[in-house]
């Protein structure tokens, strides 16, 4: 059975003022919570989410600045991608249970979804 992804039309209806309109969302439906909240974390801070996609074993954010990176703005960017991208890496991309990465493998999954793709 292939992999439910997050739908980019509920981000994207949700956060319209921060996603960038050719913004890139592909990612498990088990991190969800995990791109809501960084995406209402970054919501208070003038960026831009360009990519909300699985990359490798975990979750990748792109985040861009609208205008020049303020001290600020970039160290809670920062903060929230690192952040992200750690939790994913523990976090079943499938379903959201305790995983781990799986080398050769899908990506994040828990034992119950090691095989799907």
């Amino acid at each position: 059975m292939p992999l439910a992804r997050v739908p980019a039309e509920d981000l994207v209806a949700r956060y319209a003022d921060l996603l960038a309109p050719d913004a890139t969302v592909w990612a498990g439906i088990g991190w969800r919570p995990i791109v809501d909240e960084a995406l209402s974390v970054l919501a208070g801070h003038p960026v831009v989410v360009t990519a909300v996609r699985d990359h490798g074993a975990g979750l990748r954010l792109g985040v861009q600045p609208r205008g020049a990176w303020t001290d600020e703005a970039y160290a809670v960017a920062g903060r929230v991608v690192d952040g992200a991208r750690d939790r994913s890496r523990e976090t079943c991309e499938a379903c959201g249970a305790p995983g781990r990465p799986r080398v050769p493998g899908p990506g994040v999954r828990c034992d119950a979804h090691a095989t799907e793709r």
